[in-house]
C-alpha cells in the first residue's frame, strides 16, 4: 500500500505542510546580493555628496564664462565711484560760483544788452558777482533748482530762463520760485563733461546756456544756444 505522504512534505494536510530548509550554499547568495545592492547604494551617495559639494564652491559654467568682471572688497565698484565728488560726480546741494571754463568768469547779474532797465545773467569777475552765490539744490537725477540770494535787494530768487526758451537767444534772469508761469523754467540739467566740467541746459526744452551770440567776454549775456562740444558751454560749479 502506497503512503498518502510524501517525503518531501508538500502532501502534508494543510496545517502541517513544512517547507524543507534552504541550502547553506543559497543563503550565502542572499546575503551577497543585499551585500552587492548595500554597497551600490553607499556608493550612489557618495557621488552625489561630491557632486554637491563641488558644484557650492564653483559658480554655474554660464555665469563663470559670461565675461563678467568680479570686485574683490578692497576694490571700489563704478557705483561707488559715481558718489565720489573727486571723480566727476554731479554736485550735492550746496552754494556755488558757476565759472565759464573758457573765459573763468562767473555767472552774475548785469544789465540786458541794448536795455539797461533789466537786470539779467551775464559774464562778470568771480569774486565780485552779485549774487555772490548761486543755490544749487537736487530735485531728482542730473536736475536741480538754482537759487539767487539777492541781499542787497531782500530779495530770494530762482534762476529763470525767459519764455518759451525753445529757441536760441533767450535770455536768463532772477523770477520769483515756484510761480506757475515760471516754475516749468526754472529746473537745469547738468551733463558731466569730465574733470569737473559741464554742460546746463533748461530741462523743459534742453537748449543750453552760452554766451549771447557766441561772444564770451565780460559783461556778455548768457543765452539758450543749441547743446553741442563747444568749449563755450562748459561751465565749472566752485564751492564756496
Amino acid at each position: 500500500m502506497q503512503s498518502q505522504w510524501n517525503n518531501d512534505g508538500n502532501n502534508l494536510p494543510p496545517r502541517i505542510q513544512w517547507t524543507p530548509p534552504k541550502s547553506k550554499s543559497s543563503k550565502g547568495l542572499v546575503v551577497g546580493i543585499v551585500v552587492g545592492l548595500m554597497a551600490v547604494v553607499i556608493a550612489v551617495g557618495v557621488v552625489i555628496a561630491v557632486a554637491r559639494s563641488s558644484s557650492a564652491g564653483n559658480p554655474p559654467a554660464d555665469d563663470a564664462n559670461d565675461g563678467s568682471k568680479t570686485t574683490s572688497g578692497d576694490e571700489t565698484s563704478e557705483a561707488d565711484k559715481t558718489d565720489d565728488p573727486d571723480s566727476g560726480s554731479y554736485p550735492k546741494v550746496g552754494e556755488y560760483e558757476v565759472v565759464h571754463v573758457a573765459t573763468g568768469l562767473c555767472l552774475t547779474t548785469g544789465p540786458e544788452p541794448n536795455n539797461e532797465e533789466r537786470q539779467v545773467i551775464v559774464l562778470g569777475k568771480c569774486g565780485k558777482t552779485y549774487p555772490k552765490v548761486m543755490t544749487w539744490k537736487p530735485v531728482k537725477d542730473r536736475q536741480y533748482t538754482v537759487g539767487l540770494a539777492y541781499t542787497k535787494d531782500n530779495w530770494n530768487a530762482c534762476l529763470t530762463a525767459d519764455k518759451p526758451a525753445d529757441e536760441m537767444g533767450y535770455l536768463f534772469a532772477g523770477q520769483d520760485c515756484g510761480k506757475k508761469d515760471n516754475k516749468d523754467l526754472q529746473t537745469f540739467e547738468l551733463s558731466d563733461k569730465g574733470d569737473k566740467q559741464y554742460g546746463i541746459a533748461v530741462a523743459k526744452t534742453g537748449m543750453c546756456l552760452g554766451p549771447l551770440e557766441e561772444k564770451a567776454k565780460k559783461g556778455m549775456a548768457i543765452s539758450t544756444v543749441e547743446c553741442g562740444d563747444d568749449r563755450l558751454q562748459l561751465f565749472t560749479l566752485k564751492k564756496s
